[in-house]
C-alpha cells in the first residue's frame, strides 16, 4: 500500500491533536507524521501509532517532502506557510477560513462535491464545522425534495476559540461554583453559564440591546449595539433593496453578508428591516414583522 507523509501544521492545538487521533482511528496510510507548531513548542512530542513523535518548528523549509498538509492553525498562519507548501509540491488541505471564499480554491465537503478536488491548485478549503454536519443532512435531503430557502442557527462550542476555550470554560464553572471570580483571559467575557452574540466573543461588541414592541397588527424588534458598526459605503445597499455580498479591497468578505441575508428572510415574511450607524457608535437595527391572526394561514 502507498504511504504518505503528512504534515500537521497547528500539531499542538485542539483541532491539530484531534487531526493526529483521527489519522491513527481511521488507519490513514501515513508513513511519516511530520508534527508543526511554534518556536516554542518544538523539540516537544505527540503520541502518534503509540510511538513519541517530535514536534517541528512550521518553516518554509518543514514541507520538503511532504505528500498531504493539514491546516489545523489560525488564518494568518494558513497565509503565510500556504506559498511555501504549494511550491514545495504537497497539497493543503486547510481547516481555517483563510481560503474558503477564494474562488481558486475548491470548497469541500467529501460528501457532497468530492468531484471538486480534482480542481484544486495546491490548496483545498473545507466549510465551517457546523456548515459541514448541516449541508452533508441538507444534501441528501435535497435529493428527494428540492430545498427552496433555509434558515440556519448555530450555537457555537468554546473549543472552537483552540485548546484554551474548553480550559477558560471549566475555570470559570469551577470558580463560580465556588463563590470565587474568575478574569476572562480568551474570551472577552465570561463564557461559563452564558450565551453570547458571535461579535461579543470576539471583542468587537460589548454590549448589545434587544427591545420588542407592537405597532398596530405589527411586531416590531430593535437591536442596538456599540460595536463597529456599517461601513457607510454598504448602508444604501443594504436596505434600498440591492444589497448583496460584497468584497473589500482586500478580498475579504464584508459584513454586510449577513444583514443581506436577514433582510432576505424579513421580506420573505412581508416584514420591512431598517438600519444606520448610532452617534455614539454601533449601529441599530429594526424590524418590523407584521403578526398572524388565528385565521390566517401560515
Amino acid at each position: 500500500m502507498k504511504t504518505y507523509t503528512v504534515a500537521v501544521l497547528g500539531a499542538t492545538g485542539a483541532v491539530g491533536q484531534e487531526m493526529i487521533k483521527v489519522l491513527q482511528e481511521r488507519n490513514f496510510p501515513v508513513g511519516k507524521l511530520v508534527p508543526l507548531a511554534s518556536a516554542r513548542s518544538a523539540g516537544k512530542t505527540v503520541k502518534f501509532r503509540g510511538e513519541d513523535v517530535t514536534i517541528q518548528e512550521a518553516a518554509d523549509t518543514a514541507f520538503k517532502g511532504v505528500d498531504i498538509v493539514l491546516g489545523a492553525a489560525e488564518n494568518d498562519i494558513a497565509k503565510k506557510f500556504a506559498p511555501a507548501i504549494v511550491a514545495s509540491g504537497a497539497v493543503f488541505v486547510d481547516n481555517s477560513s483563510a481560503f474558503r471564499l477564494n474562488p481558486e480554491v475548491p470548497l469541500i465537503v467529501p460528501e457532497v462535491n468530492p468531484e471538486d478536488v480534482k480542481n484544486h491548485k495546491g490548496i483545498i478549503s473545507n466549510p465551517n464545522c457546523s456548515t459541514i454536519i448541516t449541508v452533508t443532512a441538507v444534501n441528501a435531503l435535497n435529493t428527494i425534495a428540492p430545498i427552496r430557502t433555509m434558515t440556519a442557527s448555530t450555537y457555537q462550542a468554546v473549543s472552537g476559540a483552540g485548546a484554551g476555550g474548553p480550559i477558560e470554560l471549566m475555570n470559570e464553572v469551577e470558580a463560580l461554583r465556588e463563590g470565587k471570580t474568575y478574569e476572562p483571559k480568551v474570551f472577552s467575557h465570561q463564557i461559563a453559564f452564558n450565551l453570547m452574540e458571535n461579535a461579543v466573543i470576539h471583542g468587537e461588541t460589548h454590549h448589545i440591546d434587544v427591545t420588542l414592541s407592537s405597532e398596530g397588527n405589527c411586531a416590531v424588534f430593535t437591536v442596538a449595539d456599540d460595536g463597529r458598526g456599517i461601513p457607510q459605503h454598504l448602508l444604501p445597499r443594504l436596505f434600498d433593496g440591492s444589497a448583496r455580498s460584497d468584497r473589500s479591497s482586500d478580498g475579504k468578505r464584508s459584513m454586510g453578508i449577513g444583514l443581506s441575508v436577514c433582510r432576505t428572510i424579513v421580506l420573505a415574511h412581508g416584514g420591512v428591516i431598517r438600519g444606520d450607524n448610532r452617534q455614539e457608535g454601533g449601529a441599530v437595527f429594526t424590524v418590523t414583522l407584521p403578526m398572524k391572526g388565528e385565521n390566517d394561514e401560515d
